[in-house]
């Protein structure tokens, strides 16, 4: 059985999609029955769930003496897990990237849900602002919007 639209123009869309199999319309061309969907019960998970929370100890796990050494205060930034006070503190995140002939920093404090930028003309003038910023507090942090 061939459509009306595929006999009067040579071409149809539904007719196109249905034999591509992205979708079905009945009365086209290309029109059969749905594919069966891949029962769950099948598949057999192959990854072991790990025995303690990452979250917990990833933090700890991160040493990085060269980083720690040259910019101590991004180090603290991303890899402390506590306050001075013992409470616990979610880690930082930076984002780096270069446009438009800077080198830019998006830091993401995520305990305190706000977001800072800072910008350099060369990568290791980048990370010396980013250091030097985070040690003095003199980031513009604004609300992080997501």
């Amino acid at each position: 059985m061939r459509c009306d639209i595929l006999k009067s123009t040579g071409w149809c869309g539904e007719c196109y999609a249905a034999k591509r199999g992205r979708s079905f319309h009945t009365g086209t061309r290309s029109a059969k029955a749905r594919p069966r969907s891949v029962e769950r019960s099948d598949i057999i998970m192959a990854m072991v769930r790990p025995k303690s929370n990452p979250k917990e100890v990833a933090g700890q796990q991160v040493v990085d003496e060269v980083l720690k050494e040259v910019w101590p205060d991004l180090h603290a930034f991303l890899t402390e897990m506590t306050w001075d006070d013992g409470k616990k503190r979610i880690t930082g995140t930076v984002l780096m990237f270069c446009e438009d002939g800077l080198w830019k920093a998006r830091l993401n404090d995520r305990d305190a849900k706000v977001t800072g930028w800072i910008s350099g003309e060369s990568y290791e003038g980048l990370m010396e602002g980013v250091d030097r910023a985070i040690g003095n507090g003199s980031i513009q942090w604004r609300a992080d919007k997501r």
